[in-house]
Formats: C-alpha cells, structure tokens, sequence
C-alpha cells in the first residue's frame, strides 16, 4: 500500500478515535481538553549548529496553529499555549545555519525542515526541540516520515510518550551501526529534553557526530530518515546504501609465494564482495566472495575478508583512501600480501 495512503487510512482511524474522545470530554491523559492555567513551550532548533530566524510552526490535533521565530542561538518560545489541545506538533524551516561559538565557520542558508511533538498531557512549561535527531526519534516512533504528523496532526493520536523512548533506541542503534567507534549516551531526550546549542551540551554533541556521519559516508537527512524506519537490526537489504564511503569496483595485484592480479566489488548496501584473482597455477581467474564489517569512520573504515574458491583467503581492510590491502594465504601455500585502489566508485554512491 502507498505510504500516503496508509497514513490517511491511520489517520482516519485517529480521527474516529478522537471524534469519541471528544465527546466523551476527555482521553485518558492522551489529551489535554479543557486544561486550565497559563502554559509555555520552548525549544532549540539546530542541526550541529544553531538553526537562527528560522520559523517555528505550532500545530495541534484540533487545528490551532501558530508561529514564532528561533533567536540567534536557536532557540524559540511561545509564552502562552494554554489554548492548545495536546498532543501538538512543531516544526522548523527556513533561517540560517548560525555559528555559535565555532571558529573558521560561515553562516549559510537552512534547507532542511525539522519536526518534534509534544506528547501526553500538557505541562504549565513545555519543551520540544526541532533537530535531525528529534525528527528521526519521531519519524521512528510514528513509522512513517515525521512531516506527515506535520501535515495531519490527527496522527498524533497513533504514538505516545513510550513509543518515543523505543524510538530513540532505536535510532541510536543506527547511528551506531554507521559508526561503532561512536560514544553515544543512551539517556538523552532529544525531542522534549533540556537542550541548548553549544560544543558542551551532550545533545549537540550527537548532532555533530549525526552531521559528521552524513559527510563520511555521503549520506544526508531523507536517507537516514528512511533508514529510521526499519529495524537496525534486521537482516534483510538496508532502504539506503550503507557503505559509500568504500563500496565501488577495485583492482589490484598480490605477491609472496604466488604473485598475480585480482579485482573485487564491494555492494553499496549490504557490504558483500564479489570478485576474482588470477590463478597462479594458469587457466580461468578464480571466483571470489565475500564481506567487510564497519569498523568507524577512522582512517580504517572496514575489515575485509574474500575467499577464492578455496584455494586462497584475502583477509584485510579498507582504508579512508579506498585502499583494500592485507595478507592472503592458501592451504597449499605460504601466502603473502595483496594491495589494491578503488577504480570507481559504487553507481548508487555517485
């Protein structure tokens, strides 16, 4: 079914749902109906860097709507709430990439659109942060694209607070899966948590690793979105290519007991190696397969290993400069070391 088409199909549902509730006057503490007393909701908007005169756009289930614009460190406020219906939606688009207190930086244009909520009952102080992060949290939690709750508010009523703590487990785990060498604390509320935009603040610090990782392996926001969507841990083939940083076609030669050349290709998307090596003993190159594992993001971004029918096993990694190098060895022989250059670069990477 189409993804549009199953969100309006849930929506409606949702819609059903908060038609009963509604006239029933309230919904277990999902929504905040008649609430008295004055209440607040602030936030920061920031991708790494401070997202600054940006515009702020406040949603809730019952069609109130609002806008405020981010200061210069990213931050936002609306002083009065107390006419929202909660759970509300928020999202930040447009402004500046401000540059804080990071040297040799120059401001430049936002072009990303970021969404966070506000779930459960309404508090006399709220807050909700508008990041890559809080988008992927919420866009994992819902399971579909978090501007969708943007557009329909009503499907707000599909997710609560506990499935927004799932939700960040899991795309931690990504994040993870992209980069093992990252240090990534697990108790950071990245939608309603305390944030402010500086080098010192936990919270940025994952936005900079997020970004950090976008450019490492040519990544960007709708493809990790679309990754948050699955199951970090499933065995099937990713939505999104994984490896561009190393995947493509390679060449190279080996030496030692047996000298020869060998050529290899890594896939994109799930890291197999498919290849062949000329054979010492003459005739037909062998056929070779095998994989690479994500070491980081470092200078060696991944172990590498290809046996070649049984005669010979290329055991290595893969450098930062697409390097595959290491040493082979075969039962019949000593074995020696094999080097080789990436000659192009995977087609679903360029």
């Amino acid at each position: 079914m189409n993804s549009n088409l199953l969100l309006c199909c849930r929506v409606a549902a949702a819609f059903v749902v908060a038609t009963v509730l509604f006239a029933c006057g309230g919904g277990g503490g999902q929504f905040s109906i008649g609430e008295q007393g004055a209440a607040s909701l602030s936030g920061t908007a920031a991708s790494g860097r401070p997202i600054a005169g940006a515009t702020v756009t406040l949603k809730d289930v019952a069609g109130h709507s609002s806008t405020q614009t981010t200061r210069s460190d990213g931050s936002y406020s609306f002083g009065d709430v107390s006419g929202f219906v909660w759970p509300v939606v928020a999202r930040v688009e447009g402004g500046t990439l401000a540059c804080g207190t990071q040297p040799n930086c120059t401001p430049a244009p936002n072009t990303q659109r970021y969404v966070g909520v506000s779930l459960g009952t309404r508090a006399p102080q709220n807050t909700l942060n508008l990041t890559p992060m809080s988008h992927a949290v919420v866009s994992s939690a819902a399971h579909f694209d978090a501007n969708g709750l943007f557009d329909l508010p009503l499907g707000l009523l599909l997710i609560n607070p506990l499935d927004l703590i799932d939700a960040t487990v899991s795309v931690l785990d990504w994040l993870l899966r992209l980069d093992p060498e990252a240090l990534l604390p697990r108790n950071i509320d990245f939608v309603n948590g305390s944030f402010i935009a500086t080098p010192a603040d936990p919270q940025d610090a994952v936005l900079e690793l997020l970004q950090f990782v976008f450019t490492a392996l040519l990544f960007d926001q709708s493809q990790f979105g679309l990754l948050v969507l699955t199951n970090p841990h499933g065995s099937g083939v990713p939505a999104v290519p994984l490896y561009c940083d190393v995947a493509g076609s390679y060449q190279g030669s080996y030496a030692g007991t047996s000298r020869g050349t060998w050529s290899a290709t890594i896939d994109a998307y799930t890291g197999l190696i498919g290849g062949t090596a000329s054979n010492p003993a003459g005739g037909a190159d062998v056929p070779g397969l095998g994989t690479v594992v994500r070491l980081g993001l470092g200078a060696q971004r991944a172990s590498a290993a290809v046996g070649f029918a049984g005669l010979a096993q290329f055991a290595g990694g893969v450098s930062a400069g697409r390097v595959f190098s290491g040493v082979w060895s075969s039962p019949a022989e000593v074995g020696g070391t094999f080097t080789g250059q990436r000659a192009a670069a995977a087609a679903a990477c360029r």
